[in-house]
């Protein structure tokens, strides 16, 4: 699971669970499974706040762009959305 959480993060967290199992090599019901497990969800929420928290300063700064006139890839909300998580 430590490879299925690395990919994520990776892409970003832009990819499907079907693709994400397909790259890592794990079949989609190992990957459900697993979330049947309470520690386990606690570990996979915990790495993706943090994946999270370390893309803010990112965040922040297509923000600034964005006020200042510059194109910036997204729309606004998608950047709310993070601050709020």
């Amino acid at each position: 699971m430590v490879k299925a959480m690395e990919y994520m993060q990776d892409v970003d967290y832009r990819c499907s669970i079907k693709v994400m199992c397909e790259a890592v090599g794990m079949a989609e019901r190992g990957y459900y499974y697993w979330f049947k497990n309470p520690e386990f969800c606690r570990w996979w929420i915990d790495e993706a706040d943090a994946h999270f928290a370390r893309s803010i300063p990112y965040v922040k700064a297509a923000m600034y762009a964005s006020a200042t006139g510059e194109k910036v890839q997204g729309s606004p909300k998608d950047r709310e959305m993070l601050l709020q998580r």
